[in-house]
């Protein structure tokens, strides 16, 4: 799990967590230890990690070297989908509240997939920066193609390969 009942505690009031994860209409539970906040916190993780490792975004191991300010930033994020699992629990009475939260989480999960925001990892801070690769002139030289043999029809290597490779 990226958070616990103490992060969602401090993101959310203490009062409304108990009200949501209790069925039985008084809300005198810890919610530190309810098994419900638990499930949503597991949950809101779960979902984070099947919108986050999509075409090896991300991986496990890479998500769980978030430090810092991304961490707050992970945390935020969890707390705010179990917030939202929470809500649904209660159907119509929090429609409102749930669409909204809903709504804005899914934004900032939909950025963090589409790479238009990255957590602070170094593998993720060079991923979007070119590179020049392909055969050097010595292993083309070695291939014996059909414009090697037949030199007066087709240009020159040196014309064929990526500036800098020849």
């Amino acid at each position: 799990m990226y958070a616990s009942a103490a992060d969602l505690v401090n993101r959310f009031d203490e009062r409304d967590l108990a009200d949501l994860a209790s069925d039985s209409g008084s809300p005198a539970i810890d919610v530190s230890t309810d098994a419900r906040v638990s499930k949503a916190l597991q949950t809101a993780s779960g979902r984070i990690n099947s919108s986050l490792m999509v075409a090896g975004l991300y991986t496990a191991a890479q998500l769980a070297e978030v430090a810092g300010d991304d961490l707050e930033y992970l945390k935020d994020l969890t707390c705010s989908l179990a917030m939202v699992f929470l809500l649904r629990r209660r159907g119509t009475k929090y429609r409102e509240q749930y669409e909204g939260l809903a709504e804005q989480t899914e934004e900032q999960l939909e950025l963090l997939r589409s790479g238009k925001n990255l957590f602070n990892l170094d593998v993720k801070k060079t991923a979007g920066q070119p590179t020049v690769d392909g055969p050097t002139a010595v292993v083309y030289e070695r291939l014996n193609l059909l414009p090697d043999r037949t030199k007066d029809f087709f240009p020159n290597r040196g014309s064929r390969l990526p500036i800098g490779r020849a």
